[in-house]
């Protein structure tokens, strides 16, 4: 039998190390999510809205496959052969895509998940394009590994 104060203790650990993550997670720039095979969000961190450009629960909704539809259709093919790739081969998730936001914008994003289950990250890389586009002479490096439309 575990004493009682040990159990208290192990209780208290693991409700500091999940305030600890929440807080990791609520704080990052990129949005954060867990989805399933089908690309069904179980899990959307509070940034999704701010780069996705719509609410959460539209993200969440079943089918919305975070906005799949939102995608431009010379972007779906390759977002849709590297998320199978995951599934299947285990193989890293790293792709840039478009994504037409609900306001009209169309946003350069950056989905990365490396392990299936672990879910991912959404980075907002349109900033980075946008300076790149105003400096002569200076064009955006591809980076190994990530594919590029």
């Amino acid at each position: 039998m575990v004493p009682r104060r040990f159990k208290e203790q192990a209780h208290e650990a693991l409700r500091l190390n999940e305030e600890k993550i929440r807080s990791l997670v609520n704080h990052i720039h990129d949005a954060v999510w867990t989805m399933n095979a089908a690309g069904d969000a179980l899990f959307l961190s509070g940034n999704a809205e701010r780069i996705y450009g719509c609410p959460a629960a539209e993200l969440k909704a079943p089918g919305a496959a975070l906005g799949l539809g939102r995608v431009p259709a010379d972007d779906v093919p390759r977002l849709r052969a590297a998320w199978q790739a995951l599934f299947t081969q285990q193989q890293r998730f790293e792709i840039e895509c478009r994504y037409q936001r609900k306001d009209g914008q169309t946003a350069w994003l950056l989905l990365r998940a490396s392990a299936i289950g672990l879910g991912g990250a959404a980075l907002a890389l349109s900033p980075w394009r946008a300076a790149f586009a105003a400096a002569p002479g200076i064009t955006p490096g591809i980076t190994p590994g990530i594919t590029q439309g």
